[in-house]
């Protein structure tokens, strides 16, 4: 199975990265992408291209990924019920580079923390926080 190629952009560099689904989801299609491809139409496996695909259950996001890194996907639509997640892969699309930024200093923050603290409360703190900062960006950034 080949991952889908991004581009990335990182101190003024471009460079390829791989997409793959950032958490594991109850109910994910990892373990039927051979079956879920092998029922495609023959227009797109012949084509390798899909006009239009629309995701209303997205969760881990396994066969949207395993579809852009064998397909050209000229445009996606990727719902879910699950708001957090939609904001997740909202504030990925829009500025990855600033996520992983605010996660290593949350992480750094952790790891000099933990010594003498509860580990769960300043874990709990931590994802709190990280929710409020992903919920916000992704309301300026969008409204």
């Amino acid at each position: 199975m080949q991952k889908s190629k991004l581009q990335s952009l990182e101190k003024g560099k471009t460079h390829k990265v791989e997409a793959k689904p950032f958490v594991k989801w109850a109910g994910g299609k990892t373990q039927l992408l051979d079956e879920l491809a092998s029922r495609l139409p023959f227009i797109i496996k012949e084509s390798k291209s899909i006009e239009r695909y629309v995701e209303p259950f997205v969760g881990g996001g396994a066969f949207f990924f395993y579809l852009k890194g064998n397909y050209e996907v000229k445009e996606a639509f990727l719902y879910d019920i699950n708001v957090e997640l939609i904001v997740g892969y909202k504030v990925i699309q829009k500025d990855v580079h600033d996520l992983i930024c605010q996660l290593e200093k949350i992480e750094k923050e952790y790891l000099k923390k933990k010594r003498g603290k509860s580990i769960i409360t300043e874990l709990e703190t931590s994802i709190t926080g990280s929710k409020k900062l992903l919920i916000t960006k992704t309301i300026t950034a969008t409204g």
